[in-house]
């Protein structure tokens, strides 16, 4: 969801963050994901993920 979010132009963790939280109950990223429910990891858990790798 990051690479998606970022592509949309969300550039901050925030952004990106706010965008997964907007877009969790999407029907296309579910299906792109085969989930019947998108996990979003916290916030703080995001800018860690992000900001190591």
């Amino acid at each position: 969801m990051t690479l998606f979010a970022l592509l949309k132009g969300n550039a901050t963790f925030k952004d990106i963050f706010a965008w997964m939280i907007f877009n969790k109950d999407n029907e296309i990223l579910k299906t792109i994901f085969e989930k019947e429910k998108v996990s979003i990891p916290s916030r703080t858990t995001l800018h860690t993920l992000l900001y190591k790798y």
